[in-house]
């Protein structure tokens, strides 16, 4: 898994890079990790396809639909096609996400009112704990009726309590 990421960054990192296939460059780097992740995806897609064949076993993900997708024209697609939807993919969730919550948090830094109004973040971490490997069992506090009354309900205004009194900055 630490080289299929290694070779997607290299990827994001070469496809950034002016094309000039020369030993070591950035470019040269990313067409490297793109055929190392070609035979990685190849070999993952003919496996799926020998057990969709053969035992009728599916995944119900992303790889499935690909692999299943029959066209009027085209028929089922490629290998190579399923490849290049995969590696989109893999591309396009690649830093997308972790951008927009950097500048989620830079703006919202940057206006306080609207920081308190998004009340919802609180909400949202109480009910999905991101970090599921700390030694107190965040769920069993969050999810506990005795201190969150309908526990299991999203309600953001739950934390209205905590950032109302607190003019210009939000600390508890």
């Amino acid at each position: 898994m630490i080289d299929l990421m290694r070779d997607v960054q290299a990827l994001v990192t070469g496809m950034l890079q002016f094309p000039i296939d020369i030993p070591f460059t950035p470019y040269r780097k990313a067409l490297q990790a793109r055929a190392r992740l070609n035979t990685f995806l190849d070999g993952l897609i003919n496996e799926r396809r020998a057990l969709l064949g053969a035992k009728g076993e599916r995944h119900k993900d992303a790889l499935d639909e690909f692999i299943m997708h029959k066209d009027d024209k085209v028929g089922t697609i490629s290998n190579q096609q399923v490849e290049d939807n995969l590696i989109a993919l893999l591309l396009g969730g690649h830093d997308t996400t972790a951008l927009a919550l950097l500048w989620l948090i830079k703006y919202l830094h940057e206006n306080p009112q609207a920081f308190r109004e998004v009340e919802a973040v609180d909400e949202t971490l109480r009910l999905s704990n991101i970090v599921g490997m700390v030694q107190v069992h965040m769920s069993s506090i969050h999810l506990d009726e005795s201190i969150y009354p309908n526990a299991t309900k999203f309600d953001p205004s739950r934390f209205k309590l905590w950032t109302e009194d607190m003019p210009g900055e939000c600390t508890r």
